[in-house]
């Protein structure tokens, strides 16, 4: 099946090869990097294993870890429609297994910027597609391990599709989804509501899923949102508010939602949001913008809850570089981890913001070159069970079709 064209108002962020390029002309300062071992353990061949993944890895209970891939999979490079795959330790080292490959027609097509997948309680992996399902405007997916034992290596998972969007509820979902404690979903689809973007919740209907629109907010949505202990949901939104994107909250009332607008980005402090939001155990939000800084480069920020409003903290200013477009992640000692694809030497790089009391301070950790060990990172960085630090590239490696990565502190 021939590839679906885009919707002429689906809008991508600035990705792959074109940002790559701009990013190049970008130039900024960076700080000496922490001893420490970079390795590639797994290079895409960009055919049946997967091309270029821009997701942020998930790692279960026994060190695996599982991702996704927007194209090859069905067809070499761009043609192909996309894998789900499992990277797997053994005593030969990592070994890449495609669990599940997109086929096109009325499954999901090309998951990109998704954030990658979340584990669900019944201990499936979920994730989003923005193209293709019954109606092609995206999917909201499932994937488990068959019933019976594998007999081979290359054993296929089971693929549920949960939702397919058809534009009442929003089209072209690209974030992560998450549960709640009643195993409820929330989402982000990029367009089709009024004002573009919406945020949806499936709710468990006999065997199925029923999808209801509980936020219909201003600009479009890249990133999934998060939920604090009470059920409150959090989102930010590319371009609302002044044009430069808004930090939102969406509470329950009565049998709806009501909307919160906790921060709107104005020149100088930040805009064009694609990563999504991380809330710590004291209720803070951390964030960072593609673009908006005084120079023009993103940014990392901080929302702090304060006497029933918000405080916005600038954390990092990338100077005329772009900044992080996947979610930021926090170890125990609240320090931040990130990638970028516009820093370094203009193919990227991983970075560390390493919190002191109230100050933050930057480490490069790894830049991207023009070498075998991968470009243009757009997935963020997980936290090993292992203490190790692993990521995506969505180019680069020896077969150009971009590289699994691992940091040893």
């Amino acid at each position: 099946m021939a590839k679906p064209e885009q919707p002429s108002t689906l809008h991508l962020p600035f990705s792959g090869s074109v940002l790559a390029l701009l990013c190049a002309l970008a130039t900024v300062a960076t700080q000496a990097a922490q001893a420490q071992t970079y390795n590639v353990i797994y290079n895409f061949s960009g055919c049946a294993d997967g091309y270029s993944s821009t997701s942020t890895l998930l790692m279960d209970g026994a060190g695996s870890l599982y991702g996704t891939t927007q194209y090859g999979g069905s067809a070499c490079g761009t043609q192909g429609n996309g894998v789900v795959f499992r990277l797997k330790l053994t005593g030969a080292g990592w070994v890449e297994t495609p669990i599940h490959t997109f086929n096109g027609q009325n499954d999901g097509i090309s998951p990109f910027m998704s954030g990658g997948l979340t584990l669900g309680p019944d201990g499936g992996f979920y994730g989003t597609t923005p193209f293709g399902g019954h109606f092609g405007g995206g999917t909201v997916f499932r994937v488990r391990p068959p019933f019976r034992a594998c007999t081979t290596a290359l054993c296929p998972w089971v693929e549920d599709i949960l939702y397919s969007f058809a534009g009442d509820g929003g089209l072209n979902p690209m974030g992560n989804v998450i549960f709640d404690s009643a195993g409820n979903i929330y989402g982000t689809t990029e367009n089709g509501g009024s004002n573009f973007g919406t945020v949806f919740q499936l709710t468990r209907s006999g065997s199925g899923w029923t999808e209801s629109l509980i936020g219909d907010v201003g600009g479009v949505i890249f990133a999934g949102v998060t939920l604090d202990r009470d059920g409150n949901v959090y989102g930010v939104n590319f371009e609302g508010g002044l044009g430069l994107g808004q930090v939102f909250q969406l509470t329950r009332s009565g049998m709806g939602w009501t909307e919160n607008v906790l921060h709107t980005f104005a020149q100088g402090e930040g805009g064009g949001s694609i990563a999504g939001l991380f809330m710590d155990a004291a209720g803070n939000l951390y964030g960072a913008t593609l673009y908006g800084s005084p120079e023009g480069g993103g940014i990392v920020y901080e929302l702090s809850p304060s006497g029933g409003g918000w405080t916005y903290h600038i954390l990092h200013d990338f100077g005329r570089a772009f900044g992080p477009e996947s979610t930021l992640t926090m170890d125990v000692d609240g320090n931040l981890y990130g990638t970028s694809n516009a820093t370094g030497a203009g193919f990227g790089s991983v970075f560390k913001l390493m919190r002191n009391g109230d100050s933050w301070t930057y480490i490069d950790l790894h830049d991207f070159g023009t070498g075998n060990d991968g470009q243009t990172p757009v997935g963020g960085v997980t936290l090993g069970s292992d203490g190790k630090l692993y990521g995506t590239t969505s180019a680069g490696g020896t077969h150009g079709a971009g590289v699994v990565w691992e940091i040893t502190p």
